[in-house]
């Protein structure tokens, strides 16, 4: 059987023969007349008078793939072991066939290649995802002073010090990424404010501005709105209220937290509409939704949404959109459909990728368009309606 490590091995040893024939090529080609004279000739000499070593030799590719994946020789044998296991059934042994690998014409390495037999042999063998959402892999405690403050704050609060529900907090990237989102948004909610929380206060209670004890929140409820003074609470479906009419007995409100809802509100501009009609003129809500995401019934699912798809919703229903953020870029939001969670991506990118101000107006966000940015897990508006 060929393992894991060997196919590695077998790659890397092939891109260091790949690289020095090309780079040899490269010197001969640029070094071959006299007018190329901005090619140091020495690297040239140098390049011939080194042997052609063929494939890399076992124990010095081995050497390679522990540092870079840091793989002790113990955790090494375990891998060759578990690669034994899930190898072993019929189904997974063809994916695993272990032929020779080669480069496809539309991959620039072999070692893309060799992500690409990791990948459906993972799948294959139900170790991928790594788990849903990405719960519980979060950021180790130990290791958070090394982040910048405004993300070790995102990791202190919002849903999930402690919570072990759906999203199980700031383990996972979207949370993690809403929680910043609200610490970022919080000074420009004036003090005294009336806020409305989604299913609870959790959101609005970091908003220093909201008055606690004014704050209320909102409850899906299918069918006729009613509203529980006592409880602060309002039983209805957003949608129900794209009729001012609908409202004429609901408070109205300084801010409202809208997070991760319109996904699953089967008329967005109607409940569009409804987020206006609960704002007083001046009133913003702060507004996020996934763009990638698992399928997820609460009670149902329904759509998507991209930064210009989300503007445009809100924009639609007569809101100022004021400033819009991207959650993560291509890297983040593969690992998060992998089930990574916030721990598994090095500090670096989170700080800065993560949460990323998007000031290009609808239609014009062509960098975002880019590969390294088109993949991205999710949209934060702030909008607001206009002063009357």
């Amino acid at each position: 059987m060929l393992h894991l490590s060997n196919i590695i091995c077998f790659v890397l040893g092939w891109l260091t023969c790949v690289a020095h024939e090309q780079l040899y090529e490269q010197f001969e080609n640029l070094g071959s007349t006299a007018e190329d004279d901005f090619i140091d000739v020495r690297h040239l000499q140098a390049l011939k008078a080194e042997p052609f070593r063929g494939l890399a030799a076992t124990e010095e590719c081995r050497g390679a793939l522990d540092a870079l994946l840091g793989i002790s020789p113990a955790v090494a044998q375990t891998i060759h072991a578990e690669i034994d296991r899930y190898s072993g059934d019929h189904q997974n042994r063809a994916v695993w066939a272990g032929t020779e690998l080669s480069r496809h014409y539309k991959s620039k390495t072999f070692l893309q290649d060799a992500f690409v037999r990791l990948h459906n042999f993972l799948f294959a063998a139900k170790l991928l995802p790594l788990v849903e959402w990405g719960k519980g892999r979060g950021i180790d405690i130990s290791s958070r002073s090394a982040l910048a403050p405004w993300l070790l704050n995102a990791t202190k609060v919002g849903r999930g010090t402690g919570y072990a529900g759906y999203h199980a907090g700031p383990s996972v990237i979207s949370r993690l990424a809403i929680n910043a989102y609200v610490l970022a948004e919080r000074a420009h909610i004036a003090p005294g404010s009336v806020c409305l929380g989604w299913d609870s206060t959790e959101f609005v209670d970091l908003v220093p501005g909201c008055v606690r004890e004014q704050s209320w929140a909102l409850v899906f409820k299918n069918g006729k709105v009613k509203v529980d003074a006592a409880q602060r609470k309002l039983h209805a479906d957003i949608a129900s209220l794209v009729d001012a009419s609908a409202v004429s007995s609901v408070p109205r409100f300084d801010l409202i937290i809208c997070q991760e809802v319109f996904e699953h509100v089967r008329r967005p501009a109607d409940g569009a509409k409804g987020l206006y009609n609960l704002l007083r003129s001046g009133g913003r809500v702060l507004f996020t939704v996934p763009f990638n995401s698992h399928f997820h019934l609460i009670p149902t699912d329904f759509f998507r949404y991209s930064l210009d798809g989300a503007r445009s919703l809100l924009a639609d229903a007569g809101l100022t959109v004021e400033r819009t953020y991207k959650i993560g870029n291509s890297a983040i939001a593969s690992g998060f459909m992998l089930g990574f969670g916030a721990g598994d991506f090095n500090f670096e990118l989170m700080e800065q990728k993560l949460l990323q101000p998007v000031t290009e107006p609808v239609g014009s966000s062509q960098r975002w368009g880019r590969l390294p940015e088109a993949l991205y897990v999710g949209t934060c508006v702030t909008a607001r309606r206009p002063q009357s």
